[in-house]
């Protein structure tokens, strides 16, 4: 997959399994960026799993510096992105673990 952009930045807020809020600095700013990692759904609020992928995704990486690399944003005005924190490709991880699983159209990009 081929992108477009890049932003790094601290995880200031999880708001479940497959959404982040990030703090990005700039030498002219301050942005926060919700974050919705692509390809990949976890349980939503009143679900099954909701708290648990949320924790897991919470101690990968709240208060961490992550790279996200994506090309655009979603209907609801959210960056579709990859994010990694170092080697880990936190998108992978989610489902590796078992915490997300991983859109049908999406599935070339963990094989």
């Amino acid at each position: 997959m081929a992108f477009a952009e890049s932003i790094r930045g601290v995880v200031i807020n999880v708001i479940d399994g497959d959404t982040v809020i990030l703090l990005e600095k700039t030498p002219e700013q301050m942005r926060t960026h919700r974050i919705r990692l692509e390809g990949i759904d976890a349980p939503e609020r009143g679900q099954d799993g909701y708290e648990g992928a949320k924790k897991y995704l919470e101690k990968l990486i709240w208060g961490e510096t992550v790279t996200v690399r994506y090309t655009e944003n979603d209907r609801y005005g959210r960056i579709l992105g990859e994010i990694w924190h170092g080697k880990m490709f936190v998108n992978e991880e989610m489902v590796k673990e078992g915490w997300a699983w991983i859109y049908k159209n999406f599935w070339n990009l963990y094989t």
